[in-house]
Formats: structure tokens, C-alpha cells, sequence
């Protein structure tokens, strides 16, 4: 039977990895637009990990105010549930 470039090829069959799948550092930097990673340095937003929802997946100022707001709300939330079992351990003690 004959073998493709895929089968052989790859970690699994003890090839290498082409450069094709690993993405770059500078390839990650060309998918967040600059108001964007300006914006996410002011707001101290990571984005790292961030979903792009701009053209090619890239990363908008929109994302990073989500992101932003998202972060904001579940701090919010963490303060209030410290909150509530602070009060109740006073209730209790």
C-alpha cells in the first residue's frame, strides 16, 4: 500500500513537526490590531487567549472592552460571594 506525506510525516511517526503548525509569535502579533493591543495594555487586559472576532479572527478594541467588562463582572461576583461568607461567619461566630 502506499503511504501520503501525512501518514509518514508528523510526531507520530517520528517526523517533525513543520513550522506550518506552530504558530509564531510574530504571526500572533499581526492578529490583534493596534488600538487593540493599546487599548488592552491601558485596561490590563491579557491577550493571550482572547477569541478575535475581527477579520481573520484578529483581535479588536470590541474584544478587548468584552473581555474588560467580562473580567470586571466575575471580580464583582468574586467580591460579593467574599462578602456573603464573611457575613455569614459573623452570624455563626
Amino acid at each position: 500500500s502506499e503511504s501520503t506525506a501525512a501518514e509518514t510525516s508528523g510526531p507520530e511517526n517520528g517526523g517533525a513537526e513543520t513550522a506550518a503548525h506552530v504558530p509564531s509569535e510574530a504571526a500572533e502579533r499581526a492578529k490583534v490590531s493596534p488600538r487593540a493591543r493599546k487599548l488592552a495594555s491601558e485596561l490590563g487586559v491579557s491577550l493571550r487567549g482572547l477569541a478575535g472576532t475581527g477579520p481573520q479572527g484578529s483581535i479588536t478594541a470590541d474584544d478587548v472592552q468584552r473581555a474588560a467588562k467580562a473580567r470586571q463582572a466575575a471580580e464583582s461576583r468574586a467580591k460579593a460571594a467574599a462578602a456573603k461568607r464573611a457575613a455569614q461567619q459573623q452570624q455563626e461566630g
